[in-house]
């Protein structure tokens, strides 16, 4: 028990310092009372001398009267004339028991002083060992993943110090133990979503894959086509699955963002002619309004991946004809890019949810999985930018992306 290794070595030092004390104040006042007796001594003695010189028939008297501390008047009167006050000589007589009797009472005090101090000690130990009986009780239970104990203290003192850190600990722990469920639930909603996704045209791809082993004489205008579905489908997996192995390296952080000047206007070219074909096969015009020397510090290849994701999902949520324009600019803060498009629009209810990964709104496309923007945002948010949109059903969406001087 904690007491028990405690109170041996307190009694001892209690016990030594209460003796040193009262050594030291007995021989203090056994000094005082000494050098008091002898200057007493020194006169009386005078005055006995010359008392005998006059009353030698009173001498015996007179001195067992001194001695004894028993003066009557008679020899009180003889005193006085020689100048000796005969109620000094008989409180000398008697210093000497009183300072016995102050020794005495010292020792008790000294002693009682001591039993307090023990049963106070006694008390804070007890105190103390039930309060880290309390701290073990609540580590215990933290370590059975229990985080409901709450054991904020606002005393002073080294275990109500260790009380508070530990509080913070377990609060940290509960917090990451609901982020871990929640991502749990997050990962299992995903697969879940994965796996609905590729199921599709999985499908698809064996069912034409039938079709095309079933009818071994089919034209071979149709067998064409049939092999063209396979390709498109398989295309689609293939960018999901990159898609999907892109933001698992995101969310394990081992992809390293470069930080070097990106000039805006060589990216978006790149953009344009990279979305080529999507644009042709709707007959859509990618407009891209700014001047040259509009540069940024961030990541080409990667920011080139996020803009690209963001005027693709514009155009396949554009009717065909439309026109999708793309304008920049920057100043003292930020360099800023606007990405607008004529299309259906997002739904308001759709909105504070567009970039959350798999998440499909009620006017995304039947192959939409909801990777693309989240995948975006990401990006950005993974250079110290921002993005926002702004939209209204059946009056086009506009993206503004923000990437802040540094």
């Amino acid at each position: 028990m904690l007491k028990k290794d405690y109170i041996k070595p307190f009694l001892l030092i209690t016990i030594l310092i209460l003796i040193i004390y009262n050594m030291i104040y007995s021989s203090i006042v056994i000094k005082q009372y000494r050098e008091y007796r002898v200057e007493l001594n020194k006169v009386v003695s005078n005055v006995i001398n010359r008392i005998i010189e006059k009353y030698p028939d009173e001498e015996e008297i007179i001195i067992n009267q001194i001695v004894n501390g028993e003066i009557d008047e008679n020899t009180g009167d003889i005193l006085k004339k020689y100048g000796v006050d005969s109620n000094e000589i008989l409180i000398s007589s008697s210093a000497e028991k009183k300072m016995q009797e102050n020794i005495k009472l010292n020792i008790i005090f000294s002693c009682c002083i001591g039993v307090i101090l023990l049963v106070s000690f006694l008390l804070y130990m007890n105190f103390k060992e039930r309060k880290i009986k309390l701290i073990v009780q609540h580590i215990k239970q933290i370590e059975k993943n229990d985080y409901s104990v709450k054991i904020e203290e606002n005393t002073e003192g080294e275990l109500s110090r260790l009380q508070n850190e530990i509080y913070k600990i377990t609060v940290m722990l509960k917090e990451q133990a609901d982020n871990l469920k929640k991502e749990k639930k997050s990962l299992a909603d995903s697969l879940t979503d994965i796996s609905h996704q590729l199921k599709t045209p999985l499908t698809s791809i064996m069912v034409v894959t039938d079709v095309l082993k079933e009818n071994e004489d089919m034209p071979q205008c149709e067998r064409q086509e049939f092999i063209k579905e396979i390709s498109r489908q398989l295309d689609w997996i293939n960018w999901l699955v990159i898609s999907l192995l892109k933001l698992s390296r995101f969310d394990a952080g081992t992809i390293v963002l470069k930080s070097e000047d990106v000039d805006l206007k060589k990216l978006l070219d790149e953009v344009k002619q990279n979305l080529s074909i999507p644009l042709d096969i709707k007959n859509q015009k990618l407009e891209i309004v700014g001047g040259d020397g509009v540069t940024f510090v961030g990541d080409f290849n990667w920011t080139k991946e996020a803009i690209t994701n963001i005027i693709k999902n514009c155009i396949e949520h554009t009717d065909e004809n439309k026109k999708i324009v793309v304008s920049y600019s920057s100043n003292v803060l930020y360099t800023q890019i606007k990405i607008r498009d004529e299309g259906i629009g997002i739904a308001k209810e759709d909105l504070p949810h567009i970039f959350t990964r798999f998440y499909k709104g009620k006017n995304s496309g039947k192959e939409s999985v909801g990777i693309g923007l989240a995948l975006s945002k990401i990006i950005i948010d993974k250079q110290g930018g921002d993005i926002s949109v702004k939209s209204s059903e059946n009056e086009g969406s506009e993206f503004t992306i923000n990437f802040y001087r540094k």
